[in-house]
Formats: structure tokens, sequence, C-alpha cells
């Protein structure tokens, strides 16, 4: 009896209720957020945004990571998980501060390219 319901966890009362999205199809928004996430960076990373002067694809794909971990730090706080909810606000700090770097960039590659076209 109890063993059984300690072994199902925390989860059991979205799992019981009628009309209610299951957890795994849950999940697995997240995990085709994630996955489309991973391609937005691969795309970034093939088509050479990074050599070139503006990174479009890589502020998208890091702002939407903002989203991204913020949703999994918030989870992982409700689910008592405080350890990886630390970590995922960590990651969101990192995350903020590359897309502070890349939009500061971009904004000065902005500034110059007046003065180039006139010289």
């Amino acid at each position: 009896g109890t063993d059984q319901k300690r072994q199902h966890g925390q989860f059991d009362p979205f799992l019981a209720k009628p009309g209610v999205l299951a957890l795994p199809e849950r999940f697995q928004l997240g995990d085709i957020g994630k996955i489309m996430l991973g391609l937005g960076a691969l795309v970034s990373l093939l088509s050479g945004e990074w050599l070139r002067r503006r990174a479009p694809v890589s502020k998208l794909v890091l702002a939407a990571s903002l989203l991204m971990f913020v949703a999994l730090g918030f989870g992982a706080r409700l689910s008592h998980k405080y350890e990886d909810a630390a970590f995922h606000f960590m990651y969101f700090t990192g995350t903020l501060l590359a897309l502070v770097v890349i939009d500061r960039d971009d904004r000065m590659a902005e500034a110059r390219e007046p003065q180039e076209k006139i010289s």
C-alpha cells in the first residue's frame, strides 16, 4: 500500500484526475522546446553568425533559453528540488550575461556601420 504510493511520487494527483494533461505529455512539450532551442543554436553556429557583426538567431535562442531556464527553475522549486532550481537560475544568469554581451556587440556594430559607409 504505502510503499507503492511512495514509489509513484508527488505527481500521483495529476495522473489520477480525468481531463488533466498527463505528465509525460507535459514533459514532452518541454523536451520539444529544448530540442528547438538546440536546433536554433546549431543553425546559428553552422550559418557562421558568430563571424558576422550581427547574430539575430543567437539572440533569439538565448532569449528563449532564458524563458526555459526560468520555467525549469520554478518547476524545480515547486518540486522541492532546491539544488536543481539553483542550477537553473545559475544557467539563467550565464545565459543573460551572454545575451547582454552579444546585444552590446550588435549595437556597437550598428553604430559603426554609418561611419564605415561614409569612408
